[in-house]
């Protein structure tokens, strides 16, 4: 329960406003909501895995990145901006240094979950 209460306080103080001025389209009303499958916290972020496979990370200095393997796109917020490039842009033309350093951060973060996981 102290867990619950520390996320709730961390999401009303941090990302409550993030994304405020996204629209929703009526689609995504009618989409399944994906859900939280595990966490993991570093000293430098916190890694979110949802069920749809999506994985998301927020870093401490608020930057977030989004990898969705269902649009096979990464999703880069920074200072409130939502940048999203699909992988294979990003392959043939590559990236921002940030953008490449969250990846890289993202890519070391993934191995060592998937050796952690029980398959």
């Amino acid at each position: 329960m102290k867990l619950l209460m520390y996320f709730r306080r961390y999401m009303n103080d941090h990302l409550i406003k993030a994304g405020a001025d996204v629209l929703a389209k009526d689609a995504d009303q009618l989409s399944r909501t994906p859900y939280m499958y595990q966490w993991y916290r570093s000293t430098s972020s916190v890694i979110m895995q949802l069920t749809n496979g999506t994985l998301q990370i927020n870093f401490t200095d608020h930057t977030k990145v989004i990898l969705c393997p269902l649009m096979n796109a990464v999703t880069f917020i920074e200072n409130n901006v939502f940048r999203t490039y699909r992988f294979n842009t990003i392959a043939e033309h590559g990236c921002s240094p940030e953008l490449g350093k969250c990846l890289e951060y993202a890519h070391k973060k993934i191995g060592s979950i998937l050796k952690d996981s029980p398959v």
